[in-house]
């Protein structure tokens, strides 16, 4: 980093090539960092540009660390992680891309949902104890359910143009959010008519621990398949693991799994180990060519920033 005190600075709080910065290089200095408190204090005072994925956040007291700031930029979908009130009272931009990583995320719930109805992770987890019990892993034909979609943002509209392009029966579950023109069923009817439910919510105070004991208890006589790929916390996981123990899921799979969320996995995984359970480590958009994408549009947004006033 140069000592300009002039020369404004992109800070990157993700894992990102730092050659793909070269073509803001001629008018910004760039940082990388794990946090915004990991910066160096001239970084901070001089920055103009956040680039952020999922692994950070951005909330108070940080942004105070950042008294030039005017724009982030997010490469992806979700800003629960980001203090979106705070940005707007401070007059900074936010820039997402909600939809490029949005066939990724459906194409890894559609599959994740495939091995559920194949009993692939029962069999891996006997496997892992010794246990050859193939008759016991007897799958059914994923094009045989009927699905509910939770939520109609970019990602569940893609789970759901996947899941009619499979065969399999989908829809909506019912919400002034949801476009009229889409298929859509009553909470009740499809906790109490669906084989499988993709939660695809954002993580807002409202959607916060929905799928409950009581969304579970409500979902038990169908013993669906629950498939989350979401954000971590939507799904009461002490539920989801009471609901597994007892019949009450065919099989479950969670995707938004980060660093922090690693212990508390892992104990679930060793008390339901004789259960259909897949966690991945939220890799809904982790394939190499969304991540290109993104990378591409993440720095094209950081040169518009920096150059819309010259």
């Amino acid at each position: 980093m140069g000592t300009d005190p002039t020369r404004p600075v992109v800070l990157v709080l993700t894992r990102m090539d730092p050659r793909l910065f070269d073509p803001v290089r001629s008018v910004a200095d760039v940082v990388l960092a794990a946090s915004v408190e990991a910066a160096p204090a001239a970084a901070r005072d001089r920055c103009r540009v956040v680039v952020l994925r999922s692994e950070c956040s951005l909330r108070l007291p940080s942004l105070d660390l950042l008294p030039r700031l005017t724009d982030v930029v997010r490469p992806g979908s979700g800003t629960d992680n980001i203090d979106l009130v705070e940005l707007r009272r401070r007059g900074i931009s936010l820039h997402c891309n909600p939809d490029a990583s949005a066939g990724s995320v459906a194409e890894l719930a559609l599959a994740a949902l495939t091995l559920l109805c194949r009993q692939v992770p029962l069999g891996h987890a006997l496997l892992r104890s010794g246990v050859h019990d193939k008759h016991r892993l007897m799958g059914e034909p994923v094009t045989a359910l009927n699905l509910t979609v939770w939520g109609a943002g970019p990602v569940g509209r893609a789970v759901a143009r996947r899941a009619v392009s499979m065969g399999l029966e989908t829809r909506f579950v019912a919400h002034p959010s949801v476009p009229a023109d889409l298929p859509q069923a009553e909470r009740a009817v499809a906790l109490r008519e669906c084989d499988a439910h993709v939660i695809a919510l954002p993580l807002r105070d409202s959607t916060v621990g929905v799928v409950d004991a009581a969304w579970l208890r409500q979902a038990a006589d169908r013993r669906p398949y629950l498939v989350d790929v979401s954000r971590f916390g939507i799904c009461v996981l002490s539920a989801v693991e009471e609901a597994l123990s007892a019949g009450a899921l065919r099989g479950f799979f969670l995707d938004p799994v980060d660093a922090e969320h690693a212990e508390q996995v892992r104990r679930l995984l060793e008390r339901v180990g004789d259960r259909n359970v897949l966690v991945s480590q939220h890799q809904g958009a982790q394939r190499s060519d969304i991540r290109a994408e993104l990378n591409h549009w993440a720095v094209s947004r950081v040169h518009a920033a920096l150059t819309r006033d010259t």
